[in-house]
């Protein structure tokens, strides 16, 4: 509240660094300062003013609970937000300090994407951030990405009003920048796009998503290889097997490079690809299912599902796949001719089972690779007694089994 602007200043820093550190200090000028920095915002027109209050308001956010950075930014924000839409011809170094820390606020106060109850501040904020885009200053471009990335976290809705102010092509454009920030950033924004409606993948494949995200998984960053890999894993959820194609099967490298990573990656990495197999079993056609066993991606996977603790859903996906799987082999009736691109099956004993099951019979060669890789091992483990999806499967698939083994 002092009339003179450097102690003004110099003060909201200070404040902001006691804030930053989380406890009782934190608490108590969280609330006793908080009311005058919003006074400040809604009356101060001095660029330094505004940057150190949006940066009290920033540092605080990163202590809040989900629920005090909601509150933050659909009651207290729009002031914020307001600064930062104010273009008028200024000290252009002034400016784009400003738009930096606005940025840097925003991507704080929405980490791990809020719910928001005005959608007016949404629509600001969202065209705020989408003109940052523009801009060539890294800092802006950085904080930028996160705050969109964040904001798309939430429903269908959200990701139409991402892609309506043509956010898209510009993500898929910053994915190859040289700041491996912007990179990491970038690829996450599209990975949740991605995870919406399947219509929506289509202005980002125009843009050249796949070609950008069959090279970043070679990349030298596993934050990196690690948002690729969720991305791709969206993209073939889709379910539309041409996608599939493009992504994982038009070249000889992206899906050696997949399963090597599986093999070899650290466990966020190995998880998301396994995802990536799982979902493509589901949904790719037998042709693309043949590719992906012929590639070693069942023998992939039980390394990432015995080695990394996988999260149950992705435990459920796979033994889903698995089934799927066999119904598919049931109905082309693969040979052992067909997957010996996987396993060398002629060192094992003659196949002792009943040739009267017509049905289970065409998938042997699937049922032979499945002992031979460990399939059958994981399931008996994860045999439970309750009614669950997991058990339900498990029994599914030993129907398959217990005949025969």
């Amino acid at each position: 509240r002092q009339l003179n602007k450097d102690v003004m200043i110099d003060s909201l820093y200070c404040l902001a660094e006691i804030a930053a550190d989380k406890g009782r200090q934190f608490q108590a000028v969280t609330t006793s300062v908080f009311p005058v920095v919003v006074e400040i915002l809604q009356h101060s027109t001095d660029r330094m003013v505004i940057k150190a209050s949006i940066y009290f308001l920033g540092r605080c956010a990163l202590n809040l609970s989900p629920v005090e950075r909601e509150t933050m930014f659909n009651y207290q924000f729009p002031d914020l937000i307001s600064h930062t839409l104010i273009v008028e011809d200024t000290n252009e170094k002034e400016l784009r300090d400003v738009f930096r820390m606005g940025a840097w606020a925003l991507s704080s106060l929405t980490i791990g994407g809020i719910r928001i109850t005005f959608l007016p501040l949404f629509d600001d904020a969202l065209n705020r951030l989408s003109s940052f885009l523009n801009f060539s200053d890294e800092h802006i471009l950085v904080y930028s990405c996160y705050a969109i990335a964040n904001l798309t976290i939430g429903g269908e809705a959200r990701i139409d009003a991402v892609l309506n102010r043509n956010v898209g092509p510009r993500m898929v454009e910053l994915m190859m920048h040289r700041n491996l920030n912007i990179q990491f950033s970038a690829v996450k924004t599209v990975g949740v796009i991605l995870s919406g409606p399947s219509q929506d993948a289509q202005e980002l494949i125009q843009a050249g998503v796949i070609t950008q995200l069959k090279t970043l998984i070679g990349s030298n960053e596993p934050n990196i290889r690690r948002e690729s890999c969720f991305a791709i894993s969206n993209l073939v959820a889709t379910e539309n097997t041409d996608v599939i194609q493009s992504m994982l099967f038009a070249d000889t490298y992206t899906l050696a490079q997949l399963v090597q990573l599986a093999n070899e990656d650290e466990t966020s990495v190995c998880l998301e690809v396994a995802h990536i197999f799982a979902v493509t079993m589901l949904y790719g056609k037998s042709s693309q299912c043949l590719n992906l066993i012929q590639a070693g991606s069942l023998q992939a996977v039980i390394k990432v599902l015995k080695d990394h603790n996988p999260p149950e859903h992705l435990i459920v996906l796979t033994l889903s796949s698995w089934l799927h799987l066999l119904s598919v082999a049931t109905k082309e009736d693969w040979t052992k001719d067909d997957l010996t691109a996987s396993v060398n099956f002629y060192a094992t004993p003659k196949d002792p089972r009943s040739k009267s099951d017509s049905r289970k019979r065409k998938a042997n060669a699937l049922l032979d690779l499945f002992k031979l890789v460990g399939v059958w091992d994981f399931v008996d483990q994860n045999k439970v007694n309750t009614n669950s999806a997991k058990g339900n499967l498990v029994n599914e698939l030993l129907q398959y089994k217990n005949p025969f083994y």
